[in-house]
């Protein structure tokens, strides 16, 4: 689409309504002449130019201006970069510990909550406060004693330190990486190759 300046104003589209210098006013710009265009004081602009990896452009003075960024500016752009792949690293390793895991064929809940209760029931069972329990996974009811419930609670307890080393090597990672390495990062296929 071309962009049109008038008086040196930053590029848009052309307006539905012109005036013209006689103060007669044309609708529909796709019905606009050149000279028109012309004479209401509208000039097209270039395209705007692509700028390159430590750069930006602006408008001014009538036309687009080509800016190279401050190293402090490379240095905020990239820093915020690093902080939003740490964000999303932390959010694909929350989805993950709190999605579940399966354990012969039963699908246990890995939650948060469930991550409590799992640890306090096993808990319940390994003091000899209760000697079975009646306990509800995913997939249905299970009748359990310490001996059945103990590989729940390993299941569960090794998913999450899993998710959480594979979280840590990942972050060394992004952390280790060069501001060059950083625009491309898949930091869930990271997560998932070190999983």
């Amino acid at each position: 689409m071309t962009l049109f300046t008038k008086g040196g104003a930053k590029p848009a589209p052309m307006p539905f309504r012109i005036r013209l210098p006689d103060g007669r006013t044309r609708t529909n710009p796709a019905s606009f002449t050149p000279e028109e265009i012309a004479d209401a004081g509208f000039v097209a602009v270039d395209p705007k130019p692509a700028p390159g990896v430590n750069q930006f452009v602006t408008w001014g003075d009538g036309d687009w201006v080509l800016h190279d960024k401050t190293p402090e500016e490379i240095t905020a752009e990239h820093d915020a970069l690093r902080a939003q792949l740490i964000a999303e690293l932390a959010a694909h390793r929350w989805a993950v510990e709190t999605g579940g895991v399966t354990l012969g064929g039963a699908q246990i809940e890995t939650t948060r909550e469930a991550q409590a209760q799992i640890g306090s029931t096993y808990s319940a069972l390994k003091d000899g406060l209760v000697s079975s329990v009646e306990w509800k996974a995913v997939t249905g009811w299970m009748a359990l004693d310490l001996a059945a419930f103990t590989p729940i609670a390993q299941v569960v307890a090794a998913h999450v330190q899993a998710c959480f080393s594979a979280e840590r090597a990942v972050d060394m990672q992004v952390s280790a990486l060069t501001d060059g390495e950083l625009v491309g990062f898949d930091v869930v296929a990271a997560f998932d190759a070190a999983f």
